[in-house]
C-alpha cells in the first residue's frame, strides 16, 4: 500500500495540494505580525547647463507595518485556510483507505486466479490431449462432433483461467502504480 501511495499520481497530487495549503496557512498567519521593509536608492545626474552641475543623491526608506485591527479579516482567513487544509488531509486519509482496499482486493483476486491456474495446469495439459484425441477420432470417423466441441469448450475454459490471472495481475500492477 505504501508503494502504491508513493507511485500513484493522484496521491502525489493531493500531497502537493496539502503542502501548498500548509504554506498558504503559514503565509496568512504571518499577517498577525508586524513587517519591516527597507529600501535604499542611490543616483547620479550630470546636467550640462550653467545652472546645475553634477549631482549625487541617495535616499533610504524604512517602513514598519503593524496590524492593529483589520476587522478580524486575518483571523477569518486563517480559519478558512485551516478548514481547507483539514479537508485536504481528510481526502488524503480517504484516498489511502481506497487505494489500500483496491490493492488488497486486486492482490487477493490475483492470488485466487493463480491458485486456480496452478490447479488447472494439469487440466490444461489433459484438455489439449483430449482435444487432439477428439479431433483425431472425428477425422477418422469414429468420434462425433460433440466430443470435439466439448474438448474445445474445456480448452476455452482453461484459456479463460489463464487470462483471468494475467488480467488480475495487470489490475494489481495498476493499483500499485507500476508501469
Amino acid at each position: 500500500v505504501s508503494e502504491a501511495m508513493e507511485k500513484r499520481p493522484e496521491a502525489k497530487e493531493l500531497e502537493a495540494k496539502i503542502k501548498q495549503a500548509e504554506f498558504q496557512l503559514a503565509s496568512v498567519k504571518s499577517d498577525f505580525y508586524p513587517t519591516l521593509g527597507v529600501n535604499a536608492n542611490y543616483g547620479w545626474q550630470d546636467y550640462h547647463s550653467d545652472l546645475s552641475s553634477k549631482d549625487n543623491y541617495w535616499n533610504v526608506v524604512v517602513a514598519l507595518r503593524m496590524p492593529l485591527f483589520e476587522g478580524f479579516t486575518t483571523k477569518a482567513r486563517v480559519s478558512e485556510d485551516m478548514a481547507n487544509l483539514n479537508g485536504l488531509r481528510a481526502q488524503l486519509i480517504t484516498m489511502k483507505q481506497d487505494i489500500g482496499l483496491e490493492v488488497v482486493k486486486d492482490y487477493l483476486s490475483m492470488q485466487d486466479a493463480k491458485a486456480r491456474l496452478s490447479v488447472t495446469s494439469e487440466t490444461i495439459r489433459k484438455t489439449r490431449e483430449q482435444l487432439e484425441i477428439a479431433q483425431g477420432r472425428y477425422e477418422a470417423g469414429v468420434g462425433i462432433l460433440l466430443e470435439v466441441t466439448d474438448a474445445r469448450v474445456a480448452r476455452t475454459t482453461d484459456i479463460q483461467t489463464q487470462n483471468e490471472y494475467f488480467i488480475n495481475r495487470a489490475k494489481l500492477d495498476k493499483a500499485i502504480g507500476r508501469e
